[in-house]
């Protein structure tokens, strides 16, 4: 064991709780499952680039009862590498208006680690073009059911 007056050369964020972007983004899709008590699912399809070194995961909303899909956000990172990562969905893409979070780069935001990829999957899905979406298809699954109480 080394000293303990040897300094420590490594980051902090050296840690064996790292988890990958497909692991958030699966992560993400459970919690929409569970917190529209499944009316709404997601899933994460992968592709990789035969000749980039490119992953590129896609996270899509569907509404299967209404025949409903949608690719919210695409995740790009390298093969081997999954940091840095960028995060492709409509909330960044840009308008020429001012941006808060220098990560934000055109039409991806850019996570150097996890803490940033989580920070940036928390922006794409509580955007206003997910949060419309979502309760677009919600609204939509809602008009399918048989309506009960005195107004019905």
């Amino acid at each position: 064991m080394p000293p303990s007056n040897e300094p420590d050369f490594w980051p902090k964020e050296i840690a064996l709780k790292v988890v990958s972007p497909k692991v958030n983004l699966t992560a993400a899709a459970t919690q929409l499952q569970a917190r529209t008590k499944g009316v709404l699912a997601a899933d994460i399809f992968e592709e990789a680039g035969r000749s980039s070194g490119e992953v590129t995961l896609k996270f899509t909303i569907r509404a299967v009862p209404i025949g409903y899909r949608e690719d919210v956000l695409f995740v790009h990172h390298g093969q081997q590498q999954v940091y840095p990562a960028q995060i492709e969905a409509a909330c960044f893409f840009y308008d020429g208006s001012f941006h808060n979070d220098s990560r934000v780069k055109e039409t991806m935001y850019s996570a150097s680690d996890q803490d940033d990829f989580v920070r940036g999957l928390t922006m794409a899905l509580h955007s206003v073009e997910t949060t419309s979406l979502l309760q677009s298809l919600v609204a939509r699954m809602n008009e399918l059911r048989p309506q009960s109480g005195p107004n019905a």
